[in-house]
This record gives structure tokens, C-alpha cells and sequence, in this order.
């Protein structure tokens, strides 16, 4: 099973619309805020996709959505937010305890901007970057564990 994480589009869609046309073989996506109005031209173009969004400090009247989100994919289950809930520009460790609260095996947060990847205390922390800048994230859900790793969506629109 194959996800994709984006965060921080800020306007400009064009990189969700090209990483999803890279991606054919996505099942699910995750849109962890700021730009949720970005984000519907994707569920637009992908209405069979199961999109999972929060929304960020810079998305108003975010509606009925909640700001930080849990689901399981392929058994494993993940812990989503946009991160400045858990002043994560200071660091991650608020975040990871509220993962290891949760019991949860992933948490994907964004609101920094800057793609990131640790492996703390049996928890994948994962940031996708900015969409804006053409980074989003990939997590593999193979039978045999999962794999987390980042992407740049190519120019196209």
C-alpha cells in the first residue's frame, strides 16, 4: 500500500496534481494543512482516493475537521497534525509523546517546511516538506514493515 503525505501547499496545487499523476499506484492521501482549499482540486481529479486531512494554522474555517487525526493503513497505524499544535519548529519531542500516548507506529506532521525523517522510541516522525516546493512524502506499507522516504513532484502545470 502505498501513501502519499503533503503539507504546506499555500496556493499552489500544481505540485499535489503532478505527484498524484507520478504516483499512480497511491491508495490514500494525507494533506496535513495549510492549504485545504489546495487540496480540493486533488479529491476533484482523485474522487476514489481516500483523502485524510487536518488543518494548519494558516487554513480558516477549516469546518467540521479536527487538527490532529488518527487512521490505520495496512494495520499500521498513523497520528497526523500540522504540528504547530506541538510547537514542532522547536522539535519533535511533544509530538513523539503524544504518539507513544496514542500507540501509534507513524506520525506525519508538516508546518516547518523542511522534510524530515527519524526513528525515535519504535515511532516513524515524518514531514513531507512543502508541496509549495514541490517536496511531499511516500510511505511503502510492503507485508514486511514500512518504508518512509521523500519525493520532489516534477513541473508539469
Amino acid at each position: 500500500m502505498r501513501l502519499l503525505v503533503f503539507s504546506d501547499s499555500h496556493g499552489r496545487a500544481s505540485g499535489i496534481l503532478d505527484a498524484l499523476h507520478d504516483q499512480p499506484e497511491t491508495a490514500a492521501v494525507f494533506f496535513l494543512g495549510d492549504g485545504l482549499h489546495d487540496i480540493e482540486f486533488a479529491r476533484q481529479a482523485y474522487p476514489r482516493l481516500p483523502f485524510h486531512l487536518v488543518p494548519g494554522n494558516c487554513d480558516y474555517n477549516p469546518g467540521a475537521l479536527v487538527a490532529v487525526d488518527e487512521c490505520t493503513c495496512a494495520g499500521v497505524r498513523l497520528l497526523y497534525t500540522h504540528g504547530h499544535l506541538f510547537h514542532v519548529k522547536g522539535g519533535t519531542a511533544a509530538y513523539l509523546k503524544e504518539a507513544q500516548a496514542r500507540g501509534v507506529r507513524i506520525a506525519l506532521f508538516g508546518h516547518t517546511h523542511v522534510p524530515a525523517l527519524s526513528y525515535e522510541e519504535g515511532i516513524y516522525l515524518f514531514n513531507p516538506g512543502s508541496i509549495a516546493q514541490r517536496s511531499y512524502g511516500i510511505i511503502d506499507l510492503p507485508p514486511a514493515g514500512i518504508v518512509c522516504f521523500h519525493a520532489f513532484a516534477e513541473g508539469r502545470r
